[in-house]
């Protein structure tokens, strides 16, 4: 991985740096402390060695910042777009019902939800028998929204049933029925 994937977050302009107008940025600054701390210095002639990898990308931070920027922002985008989890779709069911099945099975913490109850496994089952199918649903809460349209229990459904019987128990109560 080049020097320069480890600041591509860190835009905070150091003012004046370079004088005449030239704002680098921190990441820029972390790169020339982390190629000074690697470099090889020879005391008596004071003579500093750096990488033409470490020289190449501190010429990039500080010509191209406009480059940068789309990087970090999709990177900022993807933590923040996950519409399941916001304050607005906790407190309103009818900002939940607007969310479709698409978006709802593509949120992140969904994903990590069924992952951690099922490994994504949609014939899953705990070792009880009290939890079943992909988001390990008890009999009840199948159900209780709907699920018997599609299968008798969520572990003999597919994948998609469940998906759409989850998105429905998400809708009613967000993501408490699997902890929040």
């Amino acid at each position: 991985m080049p020097i320069c994937g480890r600041f591509v977050g860190l835009t905070s302009p150091v003012p004046g740096w370079l004088g005449s107008g030239s704002t680098p940025t921190w990441g820029f600054v972390l790169l020339v402390v982390t190629a000074l701390s690697r470099a090889r210095m020879r005391v008596a002639g004071t003579v500093l060695s750096l990488s033409l990898t470490a020289l190449i990308t501190a010429t990039a931070l500080v010509a191209a910042p406009a480059v940068l920027a789309p990087r970090t922002t999709a990177v900022h985008a993807a933590t923040v777009r996950d519409v399941t989890t916001t304050t607005k779709a906790q407190r309103s069911a009818t900002y939940r019902a607007k969310v479709s099945l698409a978006r709802w099975q593509a949120s992140t913490h969904g994903k990590r939800i069924s992952w951690r109850e099922s490994h994504d496994v949609c014939a899953a089952m705990s070792a009880d028998g009290r939890f079943r199918g992909k988001w390990q649903m008890t009999q009840s809460l199948w159900d209780a929204h709907g699920g018997r349209a599609f299968a008798r229990s969520p572990q003999r459904a597919t994948c998609q049933e469940q998906d759409r019987i989850a998105r429905r128990v998400w809708v009613a109560s967000w993501w408490w029925p699997w902890g929040g």
